[in-house]
């Protein structure tokens, strides 16, 4: 483990620094993200974009909306259920005199310490499966079909126009459905890959805590060592 130790009086404030999720999913924000995540969801988000505004009417594309929203929610409801009950059985089995030293050492990148900049990876998966589950639930309900808050929704966007300077070959209100039906791939593609790089994140902290154990015992054994060598030599 690399890094500068930090073991300071006020060290055991620090780690109750965060007083709430989304204060924790800010912090979280400082650990780089994977490029590769994001460019596989950026191009599912375009593809959706483009397959849907051309030829797709407004209502088509609002089903469609509806219809991605239900299996978002469906889907992230039951990952986050299971990732939290995963993650809660490994941080109780886990060594905490590891986690102890993790928290003295800090990761420069980030500006957290280890302790913060591995466990914060788990909370951010946890915060963005909340926030696409909360915003499914919201199009869920507002595009429900037959539903006041959908034919709402659909007067208010057929009512709107693109500015003068700006006349682009599609309807607004079909244009801003395809961008929202994107973007909901997009963020649901993205949390998919995200699953994959928490499974990889489980396992490298699976492997720190053998490494730590291995460290131990050798560090132990040669202070036993030590200690022989030394009683064998004395007077």
């Amino acid at each position: 483990m690399s890094g500068s130790s930090s073991t300071q009086p006020g060290l055991p404030d620090d780690l109750l620094k965060e007083k709430r999720l989304w204060a924790v999913y800010r912090a979280s924000l400082r650990i780089p993200r994977s490029k590769v995540n994001i460019s596989v969801a950026l191009l599912f988000c375009i593809m959706t974009v483009v397959l849907t505004i051309g030829g797709s009417k407004a209502s088509e594309i609002a089903n469609q909306l509806h219809s991605m929203a239900t299996i978002a929610f469906g889907a992230t409801v039951s990952l986050l259920g299971f990732l939290i009950a995963g993650f809660s059985f490994f941080a109780t089995v886990s060594d905490k005199k590891m986690f102890c030293r993790m928290a003295e050492f800090l990761h420069k990148e980030s500006g957290l310490s280890y302790l913060k900049y591995n466990l914060f990876i788990f909370m951010r998966v946890f915060a963005e499966y909340l926030i696409v589950c909360i915003g499914s639930l919201g199009m869920i309900l507002v595009l429900q079909p037959n539903s006041a808050a959908r034919e709402t929704v659909q007067s208010w966007m057929s009512d709107r126009s693109w500015p003068p300077w700006l006349q682009p070959p599609w309807a607004f209100d079909v244009a801003m459905l395809s961008l929202m039906l994107g973007v909901l791939v997009g963020l649901f593609v993205y949390i998919l890959m995200e699953l994959g790089s928490f499974i990889f994140n489980v396992y490298h902290v699976v492997m720190t805590s053998i490494k730590w154990e291995i460290v131990k015992e050798l560090a132990e054994k040669e202070i036993e060592l030590a200690e022989k060598q030394s009683q064998s030599t004395g007077p």
